[in-house]
């Protein structure tokens, strides 16, 4: 059978394209065929290792196909119910695109990822697509909770007409009755991470070489994109105490362009221990795990299922710093393979955090006992191989 994945792909940063990323060769191994659809600036095909990578403007679409679109615009008139117009112009045209990728990849079953794409459900339904369909939901219900509320009526029959619904961590399989108050059944299914490719380095001392800084220095290390939800704000005020724990500190900050990359930036030309990297890629990112010694992960999202870079980190026995946000206390817990620190006012509460962070530079026993708490963890909840035996089940349960 083969099976579209409509959602976002590497090269894009994300946790969903982690994921999907992750996620497609064990099943390939299982002998699924699988291609992936995602909204792109480019028309683009790419096949490799049995995975077909389709990239689609959808712009473009549109204007290749407007006759058809503006005609099943007006013919679903009576599906729209309280979606707004541009929402419902842009769900059709995506309902069509899809649509005819499954018609001529000849899918067997769709799974759709992100709150926002799940609109395209009920058109399908109403364009004849009757192949099972999941959806997979995430945290913006929480931190869009208008938006969602003014389409309360549609989304029900988003979430009526999924075949099967999942969410990446009990945080956000909660949200739809939390904040829509509907009571419709997530299966939760964490997204994994590769055990085998993130794992603790071999060689301690060689793993600061390719950032050029001594082996005897202590790194802390954030992984995200440079925006206010992922606490860059709380980093950027705080990365002088950070430095300032001891001379051997240094401090990482690495991730997707953003709307901090700037101040990030222009800080790192001030201190030569606070080190930037900007869209390192994805094959990378291991080097830098293995190159610190703490994961810090100060989001404040409250969309946050569970960030895929802690599971990442703690993978590679690495102690996390993190903020109670979302579904994080899910894989890290307090005072066992990490810290938590507490949210007031908004904000994680800086002098916890400092406290903490000194705390594991002065602790190396402490950190050891910790990462290997978390690679333990990990190993118990959260490997990729636990994912794709999840999937392989709603698949067996859909087909």
């Amino acid at each position: 059978m083969k099976i579209l994945f409509m959602g976002d792909y590497p090269p894009s940063y994300g946790g969903i394209s982690s994921h999907i990323f992750d996620l497609l060769p064990g099943l390939v191994e299982r002998g699924f065929k699988v291609v992936t659809l995602t909204e792109s600036n480019v028309n683009l095909v790419k096949e490799n290792d049995n995975i077909k990578n389709i990239y689609v403007s959808l712009k473009s679409f549109f204007i290749r196909d407007i006759f058809s679109c503006v005609f099943s615009i007006f013919f679903l008139l009576s599906i729209k119910n309280d979606l707004k117009w541009m929402q419902y112009f842009r769900a059709v045209v995506l309902a069509k695109l899809v649509k005819k990728t499954c018609d001529k990849e000849k899918a067997g079953m769709i799974f759709v990822y992100d709150n926002d794409r799940g609109l395209i459900i009920p058109i399908l339904r109403s364009l004849n697509c009757n192949i099972p369909i999941s959806l997979m939901i995430f945290g913006h219900f929480y931190t869009r909770s208008n938006i969602y509320l003014n389409i309360k009526k549609y989304y029900y029959d988003v979430l009526n007409k999924s075949d099967f619904l999942m969410a990446s961590s009990q945080y956000c399989a909660d949200s739809t009755k939390n904040v829509l108050g509907y009571n419709f059944n997530h299966r939760v299914v964490y997204i994994g991470v590769d055990e085998n490719i993130y794992s603790p380095a071999l060689d301690d001392n060689k793993t600061k070489l390719f950032l050029n800084i001594p082996d005897s220095s202590f790194v802390y290390f954030f992984l995200g994109r440079m925006i206010k939800e992922m606490g860059i704000d709380i980093l950027l005020e705080n990365a002088k105490e950070i430095l300032n724990i001891s001379e051997n500190v240094y401090l990482i900050m690495a991730g997707a362009h953003g709307d901090y990359s700037r101040d990030v930036k222009r800080l790192s030309d001030v201190h030569n221990r606070l080190l930037y990297f900007e869209n390192i890629p994805f094959e990378q990112k291991i080097d830098f795990y293995h190159a610190c010694d703490v994961y810090l992960a100060p989001t404040m999202q409250k969309q946050a299922c569970m960030g895929v870079s802690i599971k990442e980190a703690m993978a590679c026995g690495k102690p996390v710093i993190a903020s109670t946000s979302g579904g994080i206390p899910e894989a890290v817990e307090d005072g066992i393979n990490g810290y938590l620190i507490p949210i007031e006012n908004g904000r994680m509460k800086d002098n916890v955090f400092l406290d903490r962070a000194r705390n594991l530079y002065n602790e190396s026993s402490l950190r050891k006992k910790m990462g290997d708490k978390g690679r333990e963890i990990v190993i118990e909840k959260f490997t990729n191989k636990k994912t794709v035996k999840s999937y392989l089940d709603i698949i067996a349960e859909l087909s």
